[in-house]
């Protein structure tokens, strides 16, 4: 039996890529062990410990997939490319039989023994693409004229501490996974309305202009005909910054509202380019690195 984990940072795409596999191999099981942790009830209040309640639940199900005969795929990150070192990499190609790494570090280069799925980046054993799930593509009417997804996670609470550059724009707001238990209510009196994480798909498809500082949620909305503006977070990496003026992405670095009300007036009448669909080269390049 075959198990697949797909790794890489934040934002690069391993959900789109686990979907798509877990598509290709037939009665495999995709695990998503982030997911899980949604069935444990108080799972934010709870943090570390529905955390480790979703990893046992995890290898049991990883365990009952394998004994039954049936291949798995788990879309979570083992470690984050921004922390990567030659060890960590040389050991992890050793340790699998094969290794695809997705990455988005312009300057990154290729361990001799990995895969690697980049955007930047070309050469022998490298697929080049930008990975977005094909249903972003398909263009909803925009509903939302303005909203703003900070990111899955605030543990510094920066969005309370900067609110007020979002107040007088009639913005809705969409919250991260990891966001506080209770965390919209010091943010309610600044939006006109504030969505839960579940309704991530349908405010992304549905935003005419999208603040964030995902780089996944950006090119989500720009695929499917939105105009995002990337919230450079300081303690988010800069990777995806080539990329976005590549496309014409506004890129707000400074948390002011001169900055904000520029990139909004930018992407009001910018001429933002396309992304190219690339799911089916990618699969093609995964299902022929593991021989599939």
């Amino acid at each position: 039996m075959t198990v697949v984990i797909v790794n890489g940072a934040c934002g690069v795409g391993k959900s789109t890529i686990a979907a798509r596999i877990h598509e290709y191999l037939e009665l495999s099981f995709l695990l998503d062990i982030d997911s899980q942790r949604r069935f444990f009830s108080h799972y934010r209040e709870k943090n570390e410990e529905s955390a480790q309640a979703s990893r046992v639940l995890a290898l049991a199900i990883l365990s009952s997939c394998l004994s039954a005969g049936y291949d798995v795929v788990i879309d979570k990150m083992i470690f984050d490319s921004a922390e990567i070192n030659p060890t960590l990499l040389n050991d992890m190609t050793q340790f699998f039989p094969a290794f695809i790494r997705i990455s988005d570090d312009p300057s990154d280069t290729k361990h001799p023994k990995e895969f690697l799925i980049s955007p930047y980046l070309e050469g022998e054993n490298i697929c080049k693409a930008t990975v977005v799930n094909e249903r972003y593509y398909e263009p909803l009417p925009k509903t939302i004229p303005m909203a703003l997804f900070f990111g899955d996670d605030d543990y510094e609470k920066d969005l309370e501490k900067n609110q007020n550059l979002f107040k007088s724009l009639n913005m809705e707001l969409l919250m991260g996974f990891y966001h506080f238990l209770g965390y919209e209510n010091s943010l309610k009196e600044s939006f006109v309305a504030i969505h839960e994480c579940e309704s991530y798909d349908d405010v992304i498809r549905r935003s005419e202009i999208l603040i964030s500082a995902s780089p996944m949620a950006v090119l989500q909305n720009l695929a499917g005909g939105g105009k995002p503006i990337y919230l450079q977070r300081a303690d988010y990496p800069r990777d995806f910054l080539s990329l976005f003026m590549s496309l014409n992405i506004p890129i707000v670095e400074q948390f002011t509202q001169e900055h904000l009300m520029q990139a909004i007036s930018i992407a009001l009448s910018n001429n933002y380019q396309n992304i190219k669909k690339s799911n089916t080269e990618v699969i093609e390049f995964i299902r022929k690195s593991f021989n599939l």
